[in-house]
Protein backbone atom coordinates (compact mmCIF):
# COMPACT_ATOMS: atom_id res chain seq x y z
CA UNK A 1 0.00 0.00 0.00
CA UNK A 2 2.76 2.44 0.94
CA UNK A 3 4.80 1.76 -2.20
CA UNK A 4 1.79 2.29 -4.45
CA UNK A 5 0.85 5.44 -2.56
CA UNK A 6 4.36 6.86 -2.97
CA UNK A 7 4.45 5.98 -6.67
CA UNK A 8 1.12 7.74 -7.24
CA UNK A 9 1.98 10.79 -5.14
CA UNK A 10 -0.41 10.38 -2.23
CA UNK A 11 0.10 9.96 1.52
CA UNK A 12 -1.65 7.40 3.74
CA UNK A 13 -2.39 8.15 7.35
CA UNK A 14 -4.32 5.03 8.37
CA UNK A 15 -2.47 2.37 10.44
CA UNK A 16 -4.63 -0.61 9.41
CA UNK A 17 -4.15 -2.41 6.09
CA UNK A 18 -7.85 -2.40 5.23
CA UNK A 19 -8.14 1.35 5.92
CA UNK A 20 -4.98 2.04 3.91
CA UNK A 21 -6.53 0.28 0.91
CA UNK A 22 -9.72 2.34 1.16
CA UNK A 23 -7.75 5.56 1.64
CA UNK A 24 -5.48 4.75 -1.33
CA UNK A 25 -8.48 4.18 -3.62
CA UNK A 26 -10.17 7.40 -2.54
CA UNK A 27 -7.10 9.65 -2.81
CA UNK A 28 -5.90 8.23 -6.13
CA UNK A 29 -9.40 8.68 -7.51
CA UNK A 30 -9.42 12.30 -6.40
CA UNK A 31 -6.03 13.08 -7.97
CA UNK A 32 -5.96 10.78 -11.01
CA UNK A 33 -9.47 9.47 -11.69
CA UNK A 34 -10.73 5.89 -11.57
CA UNK A 35 -8.15 3.21 -10.78
CA UNK A 36 -7.23 -0.17 -12.27
CA UNK A 37 -6.43 -2.91 -9.74
CA UNK A 38 -4.43 -5.94 -10.93
CA UNK A 39 -3.62 -8.73 -8.45
CA UNK A 40 -1.66 -11.83 -9.44
CA UNK A 41 -1.65 -15.04 -7.36
CA UNK A 42 -4.21 -13.63 -4.95
CA UNK A 43 -4.47 -17.01 -3.20
CA UNK A 44 -0.77 -17.63 -2.47
CA UNK A 45 -1.07 -16.71 1.25
CA UNK A 46 -3.66 -19.50 1.54
CA UNK A 47 -2.46 -22.31 -0.73
CA UNK A 48 1.08 -22.19 0.73
CA UNK A 49 -0.44 -23.58 3.93
CA UNK A 50 -3.09 -25.97 2.62
CA UNK A 51 -2.73 -29.50 3.96
CA UNK A 52 -0.45 -28.41 6.80
CA UNK A 53 -1.33 -29.01 10.43
CA UNK A 54 -1.67 -25.38 11.42
CA UNK A 55 -4.22 -22.59 11.27
CA UNK A 56 -2.15 -20.22 9.14
CA UNK A 57 -4.29 -20.72 6.03
CA UNK A 58 -7.44 -19.82 7.96
CA UNK A 59 -5.77 -16.83 9.61
CA UNK A 60 -4.52 -15.56 6.24
CA UNK A 61 -7.97 -16.05 4.78
CA UNK A 62 -9.51 -13.71 7.35
CA UNK A 63 -6.83 -11.08 6.71
CA UNK A 64 -7.56 -11.26 2.97
CA UNK A 65 -11.33 -11.26 3.46
CA UNK A 66 -11.06 -8.13 5.57
CA UNK A 67 -8.79 -6.50 2.97
CA UNK A 68 -10.97 -7.30 -0.06
CA UNK A 69 -14.15 -6.15 1.69
CA UNK A 70 -13.09 -2.60 0.81
CA UNK A 71 -13.83 -3.31 -2.85
CA UNK A 72 -17.53 -3.92 -2.13
CA UNK A 73 -18.33 -0.23 -1.61
CA UNK A 74 -15.64 1.18 -3.90
CA UNK A 75 -17.37 0.91 -7.29
CA UNK A 76 -17.19 4.69 -7.98
CA UNK A 77 -13.39 4.61 -7.65
CA UNK A 78 -12.67 1.47 -9.71
CA UNK A 79 -12.49 1.34 -13.50
CA UNK A 80 -11.31 -2.27 -13.73
CA UNK A 81 -10.50 -4.98 -11.17
CA UNK A 82 -8.84 -8.29 -12.11
CA UNK A 83 -7.20 -10.99 -10.04
CA UNK A 84 -5.69 -14.36 -10.90
CA UNK A 85 -4.84 -17.44 -8.88
CA UNK A 86 -4.80 -21.23 -9.00
CA UNK A 87 -7.67 -21.81 -6.57
CA UNK A 88 -11.29 -20.85 -6.60
CA UNK A 89 -12.43 -20.18 -3.06
CA UNK A 90 -16.07 -19.35 -2.56
CA UNK A 91 -17.12 -15.72 -2.44
CA UNK A 92 -18.66 -16.27 0.97
CA UNK A 93 -15.37 -17.45 2.44
CA UNK A 94 -13.14 -14.80 0.90
CA UNK A 95 -14.74 -12.04 -1.11
CA UNK A 96 -17.54 -11.02 1.23
CA UNK A 97 -20.51 -10.58 -1.06
CA UNK A 98 -18.67 -9.16 -4.06
CA UNK A 99 -21.55 -10.03 -6.37
CA UNK A 100 -20.06 -8.07 -9.25
CA UNK A 101 -17.09 -10.44 -9.62
CA UNK A 102 -17.22 -12.62 -12.74
CA UNK A 103 -15.22 -15.85 -13.05
CA UNK A 104 -13.70 -15.88 -16.55
CA UNK A 105 -12.04 -19.30 -16.26
CA UNK A 106 -14.53 -21.11 -18.49
CA UNK A 107 -16.14 -18.14 -20.22
CA UNK A 108 -16.41 -18.84 -23.95
CA UNK A 109 -15.21 -15.37 -24.95
CA UNK A 110 -11.93 -15.79 -23.05
CA UNK A 111 -11.04 -19.40 -23.84
CA UNK A 112 -7.90 -18.41 -25.75
CA UNK A 113 -7.05 -15.26 -23.79
CA UNK A 114 -4.13 -16.98 -22.05
CA UNK A 115 -1.62 -19.25 -23.72
CA UNK A 116 -0.30 -19.27 -27.29
CA UNK A 117 -2.46 -20.52 -30.17
CA UNK A 118 -1.38 -22.55 -33.21
CA UNK A 119 -2.01 -19.50 -35.38
CA UNK A 120 0.31 -17.38 -33.25
CA UNK A 121 3.03 -20.04 -33.42
CA UNK A 122 2.81 -20.10 -37.22
CA UNK A 123 2.67 -16.32 -37.54
CA UNK A 124 5.39 -15.24 -35.13
CA UNK A 125 7.72 -18.21 -34.65
CA UNK A 126 8.22 -19.64 -38.14
CA UNK A 127 11.93 -18.73 -38.33
CA UNK A 128 12.61 -20.43 -35.00
CA UNK A 129 10.76 -23.56 -36.11
CA UNK A 130 12.64 -23.81 -39.41
CA UNK A 131 15.99 -23.55 -37.61
CA UNK A 132 15.02 -26.15 -35.00
CA UNK A 133 13.65 -28.54 -37.66
CA UNK A 134 16.93 -28.27 -39.53
CA UNK A 135 18.91 -28.83 -36.31
CA UNK A 136 16.84 -31.89 -35.37
CA UNK A 137 16.87 -33.19 -38.97
CA UNK A 138 13.10 -33.49 -39.26
CA UNK A 139 10.51 -31.70 -41.38
CA UNK A 140 8.74 -28.60 -40.14
CA UNK A 141 5.43 -30.50 -40.05
CA UNK A 142 6.98 -33.28 -37.94
CA UNK A 143 8.43 -30.69 -35.57
CA UNK A 144 5.11 -28.91 -35.08
CA UNK A 145 3.33 -32.19 -34.32
CA UNK A 146 5.97 -33.03 -31.72
CA UNK A 147 5.78 -29.56 -30.15
CA UNK A 148 2.01 -29.94 -29.91
CA UNK A 149 2.38 -33.33 -28.23
CA UNK A 150 4.73 -31.87 -25.61
CA UNK A 151 3.46 -28.37 -24.87
CA UNK A 152 -0.02 -27.81 -26.35
CA UNK A 153 -3.35 -29.13 -25.08
CA UNK A 154 -4.66 -26.63 -22.53
CA UNK A 155 -8.33 -25.86 -22.98
CA UNK A 156 -11.19 -24.28 -21.04
CA UNK A 157 -13.96 -25.16 -23.47
CA UNK A 158 -12.83 -28.42 -25.13
CA UNK A 159 -12.62 -26.66 -28.49
CA UNK A 160 -9.78 -24.14 -28.45
CA UNK A 161 -6.38 -25.43 -27.32
CA UNK A 162 -3.31 -23.38 -26.45
CA UNK A 163 0.37 -23.84 -25.62
CA UNK A 164 2.00 -23.22 -22.26
CA UNK A 165 3.94 -19.98 -23.00
CA UNK A 166 6.72 -20.73 -20.52
CA UNK A 167 7.48 -24.20 -21.84
CA UNK A 168 7.13 -23.24 -25.49
CA UNK A 169 9.48 -20.26 -25.21
CA UNK A 170 12.08 -22.22 -23.24
CA UNK A 171 11.92 -24.94 -25.91
CA UNK A 172 12.46 -22.39 -28.67
CA UNK A 173 15.53 -21.20 -26.80
CA UNK A 174 17.03 -24.60 -25.92
CA UNK A 175 15.80 -26.39 -29.08
CA UNK A 176 15.51 -29.68 -27.17
CA UNK A 177 12.35 -31.47 -26.02
CA UNK A 178 12.41 -31.61 -22.25
CA UNK A 179 10.05 -31.52 -19.32
CA UNK A 180 10.36 -27.85 -18.39
CA UNK A 181 7.17 -28.00 -16.29
CA UNK A 182 8.97 -30.31 -13.84
CA UNK A 183 11.55 -27.61 -13.18
CA UNK A 184 8.85 -25.13 -12.13
CA UNK A 185 7.82 -27.40 -9.24
CA UNK A 186 4.53 -28.98 -8.22
CA UNK A 187 2.36 -27.17 -5.64
CA UNK A 188 3.26 -28.78 -2.34
CA UNK A 189 -0.35 -29.15 -1.22
CA UNK A 190 -1.39 -31.42 -4.12
CA UNK A 191 0.47 -34.64 -3.30
CA UNK A 192 -0.75 -34.94 0.33
CA UNK A 193 -4.33 -34.47 -0.90
CA UNK A 194 -3.85 -37.10 -3.63
CA UNK A 195 -2.32 -39.53 -1.15
CA UNK A 196 -5.12 -38.98 1.39
CA UNK A 197 -7.73 -39.84 -1.25
CA UNK A 198 -5.58 -42.45 -3.03
CA UNK A 199 -6.42 -40.50 -6.16
CA UNK A 200 -3.70 -41.15 -8.73
CA UNK A 201 -5.64 -42.22 -11.83
CA UNK A 202 -6.46 -38.82 -13.21
CA UNK A 203 -6.63 -39.57 -16.94
CA UNK A 204 -9.79 -39.48 -19.04
CA UNK A 205 -12.08 -38.46 -16.17
CA UNK A 206 -15.79 -37.96 -16.91
CA UNK A 207 -17.22 -35.20 -14.70
CA UNK A 208 -20.18 -32.82 -14.58
CA UNK A 209 -20.24 -29.07 -14.10
CA UNK A 210 -20.49 -29.30 -10.32
CA UNK A 211 -16.96 -30.76 -10.24
CA UNK A 212 -15.61 -27.27 -10.88
CA UNK A 213 -17.57 -25.64 -8.07
CA UNK A 214 -15.83 -23.28 -5.65
CA UNK A 215 -14.80 -24.60 -2.24
CA UNK A 216 -13.82 -23.45 1.19
CA UNK A 217 -10.50 -23.98 2.98
CA UNK A 218 -12.03 -26.53 5.33
CA UNK A 219 -13.33 -28.57 2.39
CA UNK A 220 -10.57 -28.50 -0.18
CA UNK A 221 -11.56 -30.52 -3.25
CA UNK A 222 -8.81 -32.18 -5.23
CA UNK A 223 -10.36 -32.28 -8.69
CA UNK A 224 -10.89 -28.50 -9.04
CA UNK A 225 -7.36 -27.92 -7.77
CA UNK A 226 -5.86 -30.27 -10.37
CA UNK A 227 -7.83 -28.43 -13.04
CA UNK A 228 -6.97 -24.95 -11.79
CA UNK A 229 -3.26 -25.71 -11.37
CA UNK A 230 -3.01 -27.01 -14.95
CA UNK A 231 -2.53 -30.74 -14.33
CA UNK A 232 -5.92 -31.46 -15.84
CA UNK A 233 -7.64 -29.69 -18.69
CA UNK A 234 -10.89 -30.03 -20.63
CA UNK A 235 -10.43 -32.34 -23.60
CA UNK A 236 -14.11 -32.67 -24.55
CA UNK A 237 -17.34 -30.95 -23.57
CA UNK A 238 -20.88 -32.20 -24.12
CA UNK A 239 -23.56 -29.89 -22.67
CA UNK A 240 -22.83 -30.10 -18.93
CA UNK A 241 -20.48 -33.10 -19.08
CA UNK A 242 -16.72 -32.81 -19.43
CA UNK A 243 -13.77 -35.11 -20.12
CA UNK A 244 -10.67 -34.12 -18.16
CA UNK A 245 -7.15 -35.34 -18.90
CA UNK A 246 -3.52 -34.30 -18.78
CA UNK A 247 -2.97 -31.44 -21.26
CA UNK A 248 0.14 -32.94 -22.82
CA UNK A 249 3.14 -35.21 -22.46
CA UNK A 250 5.12 -32.69 -20.42
CA UNK A 251 2.49 -32.33 -17.70
CA UNK A 252 1.71 -36.06 -17.60
CA UNK A 253 5.37 -36.98 -17.12
CA UNK A 254 5.88 -34.26 -14.54
CA UNK A 255 2.94 -35.32 -12.39
CA UNK A 256 3.71 -39.02 -12.67
CA UNK A 257 7.33 -38.37 -11.75
CA UNK A 258 6.22 -36.53 -8.63
CA UNK A 259 3.74 -39.25 -7.72
CA UNK A 260 6.37 -41.98 -8.18
CA UNK A 261 8.81 -40.04 -6.04
CA UNK A 262 6.18 -39.65 -3.34
CA UNK A 263 5.24 -43.33 -3.39
CA UNK A 264 8.87 -44.45 -3.42
CA UNK A 265 10.01 -41.87 -0.83
CA UNK A 266 12.63 -40.59 -3.26
CA UNK A 267 13.51 -37.34 -4.92
CA UNK A 268 11.32 -37.31 -8.06
CA UNK A 269 14.38 -36.62 -10.21
CA UNK A 270 15.75 -40.10 -9.38
CA UNK A 271 12.63 -42.13 -10.16
CA UNK A 272 13.16 -42.17 -13.93
CA UNK A 273 15.97 -44.71 -13.67
CA UNK A 274 13.62 -47.31 -12.19
CA UNK A 275 11.20 -46.87 -15.08
CA UNK A 276 13.97 -46.97 -17.68
CA UNK A 277 15.27 -50.24 -16.19
CA UNK A 278 11.82 -51.78 -16.67
CA UNK A 279 11.54 -50.42 -20.19
CA UNK A 280 15.05 -51.58 -21.17
CA UNK A 281 14.36 -55.12 -19.95
CA UNK A 282 11.12 -55.37 -21.93
CA UNK A 283 12.65 -53.94 -25.09
CA UNK A 284 15.48 -56.48 -24.74
CA UNK A 285 12.87 -59.25 -24.40
CA UNK A 286 14.41 -60.20 -21.05
CA UNK A 287 11.58 -61.18 -18.69
CA UNK A 288 13.82 -62.20 -15.73
CA UNK A 289 15.51 -58.78 -15.93
CA UNK A 290 12.07 -57.14 -16.04
CA UNK A 291 11.01 -59.02 -12.88
CA UNK A 292 14.22 -57.94 -11.13
CA UNK A 293 13.50 -54.30 -12.06
CA UNK A 294 9.97 -54.55 -10.61
CA UNK A 295 11.40 -56.12 -7.43
CA UNK A 296 13.84 -53.24 -7.12
CA UNK A 297 10.98 -50.77 -7.46
CA UNK A 298 9.05 -52.29 -4.55
CA UNK A 299 12.15 -52.80 -2.43
CA UNK A 300 12.45 -49.03 -1.99
CA UNK A 301 9.14 -48.64 -0.19
CA UNK A 302 9.51 -48.50 3.61
CA UNK A 303 8.24 -51.78 5.03
CA UNK A 304 5.81 -50.27 7.55
CA UNK A 305 4.25 -48.03 4.89
CA UNK A 306 3.64 -50.91 2.49
CA UNK A 307 2.17 -53.23 5.10
CA UNK A 308 -0.24 -50.64 6.49
CA UNK A 309 -1.36 -49.55 3.01
CA UNK A 310 -0.55 -52.61 0.92
CA UNK A 311 -3.57 -52.50 -1.40
CA UNK A 312 -3.27 -48.76 -2.04
CA UNK A 313 0.49 -48.83 -2.57
CA UNK A 314 0.44 -52.00 -4.65
CA UNK A 315 -2.15 -50.70 -7.11
CA UNK A 316 -1.03 -47.08 -7.19
CA UNK A 317 2.65 -47.79 -7.71
CA UNK A 318 2.04 -50.37 -10.44
CA UNK A 319 -0.44 -48.13 -12.23
CA UNK A 320 1.81 -45.06 -12.22
CA UNK A 321 4.92 -47.08 -12.99
CA UNK A 322 3.53 -48.64 -16.16
CA UNK A 323 1.57 -45.60 -17.22
CA UNK A 324 4.82 -43.60 -17.00
CA UNK A 325 6.11 -45.64 -19.95
CA UNK A 326 3.76 -43.52 -22.06
CA UNK A 327 2.75 -44.57 -25.55
CA UNK A 328 4.15 -48.07 -25.07
CA UNK A 329 1.65 -48.99 -22.38
CA UNK A 330 -2.08 -49.53 -21.95
CA UNK A 331 -3.44 -49.99 -18.44
CA UNK A 332 -6.76 -51.48 -17.36
CA UNK A 333 -7.68 -52.42 -20.93
CA UNK A 334 -11.35 -53.41 -21.25
CA UNK A 335 -12.31 -56.49 -23.31
CA UNK A 336 -15.59 -58.35 -23.75
CA UNK A 337 -14.36 -60.87 -21.15
CA UNK A 338 -12.89 -58.56 -18.52
CA UNK A 339 -10.18 -56.01 -17.94
CA UNK A 340 -6.46 -56.54 -18.56
CA UNK A 341 -4.16 -55.03 -15.94
CA UNK A 342 -1.41 -53.94 -18.34
CA UNK A 343 -0.46 -54.32 -22.01
CA UNK A 344 3.03 -53.19 -23.05
CA UNK A 345 4.02 -52.82 -26.69
CA UNK A 346 7.62 -52.99 -27.92
CA UNK A 347 8.79 -53.04 -31.55
CA UNK A 348 8.75 -56.84 -31.73
CA UNK A 349 6.64 -58.02 -28.80
CA UNK A 350 3.44 -57.49 -26.83
CA UNK A 351 3.29 -58.22 -23.11
CA UNK A 352 -0.12 -58.99 -21.58
CA UNK A 353 0.39 -58.78 -17.82
CA UNK A 354 -1.94 -59.73 -15.00
CA UNK A 355 -0.97 -59.00 -11.38
CA UNK A 356 -2.20 -60.78 -8.26
CA UNK A 357 -1.66 -59.97 -4.60
CA UNK A 358 -1.37 -62.92 -2.20
CA UNK A 359 -2.33 -65.37 -4.99
CA UNK A 360 -0.14 -67.70 -7.08
CA UNK A 361 1.19 -66.48 -10.42
CA UNK A 362 -0.59 -69.43 -12.05
CA UNK A 363 -3.94 -67.85 -11.14
CA UNK A 364 -2.97 -64.67 -12.99
CA UNK A 365 -1.78 -66.63 -16.03
CA UNK A 366 -4.95 -68.77 -16.05
CA UNK A 367 -7.05 -65.59 -16.07
CA UNK A 368 -5.25 -64.33 -19.20
CA UNK A 369 -5.76 -67.71 -20.90
CA UNK A 370 -9.35 -68.35 -19.83
CA UNK A 371 -10.56 -64.85 -20.71
CA UNK A 372 -8.55 -64.90 -23.93
CA UNK A 373 -7.11 -61.43 -23.39
CA UNK A 374 -4.61 -62.11 -26.16
CA UNK A 375 -7.12 -62.49 -29.01
CA UNK A 376 -7.34 -58.80 -29.90
CA UNK A 377 -3.56 -58.74 -30.44
CA UNK A 378 -3.16 -61.84 -32.62
CA UNK A 379 -3.26 -59.78 -35.82
CA UNK A 380 -0.28 -57.68 -34.69
CA UNK A 381 2.15 -60.31 -36.01
CA UNK A 382 4.27 -59.86 -32.91
CA UNK A 383 5.30 -62.38 -30.27
CA UNK A 384 2.69 -62.17 -27.49
CA UNK A 385 3.89 -62.79 -23.92
CA UNK A 386 1.25 -63.91 -21.42
CA UNK A 387 2.74 -62.97 -18.07
CA UNK A 388 1.22 -63.67 -14.66
CA UNK A 389 2.94 -62.01 -11.68
CA UNK A 390 2.27 -62.69 -8.01
CA UNK A 391 3.08 -60.20 -5.25
CA UNK A 392 3.50 -60.90 -1.55
CA UNK A 393 2.76 -58.13 0.95
CA UNK A 394 4.80 -60.00 3.56
CA UNK A 395 7.89 -60.14 1.35
CA UNK A 396 7.01 -56.76 -0.17
CA UNK A 397 8.14 -58.11 -3.52
CA UNK A 398 7.39 -60.41 -6.44
CA UNK A 399 6.61 -63.86 -5.03
CA UNK A 400 6.52 -65.63 -8.39
CA UNK A 401 5.84 -65.32 -12.09
CA UNK A 402 4.80 -67.50 -15.01
CA UNK A 403 5.05 -66.84 -18.72
CA UNK A 404 3.72 -68.34 -21.93
CA UNK A 405 4.36 -67.13 -25.47
CA UNK A 406 2.22 -67.04 -28.57
CA UNK A 407 4.42 -66.83 -31.66
CA UNK A 408 3.26 -64.93 -34.74
CA UNK A 409 1.87 -67.11 -37.51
Amino acid sequence: MQKNAGRLGVQLGSPELKDQFRELLEKVYESHGQVVILIDEYDKPIIDYLGKANSQARENQWVMKNFYSVVKDADPYIRFFMLTGVSRFSKVSLFSDLNNLHDLTMHKDFSDLLGITDEEVSQYMEDYLLNIASYQKITNDQLQLKIKEWYNGYSWDGEKFVYNPFSLLVFLSQQTFRNFWFETGTPAFLLPLMKAENFYKIENLKVNESSFAAYDIERVRLLPLLFQTGYLTIKEKETHRFTLDYPNREVRESMQQYILGDLMFEDPAFTTNSILNIQDALFANNVPQFIDAVKELFARIPYQIFISNKEAYYHSLLYICFHFLGNYTETEVSTNMGRIDTVIHTPGDIYIIEFKLEEPASVALDQIRNKRYFERYISSRKTIHLLGISFSSHEKSVAGWKEERILPE
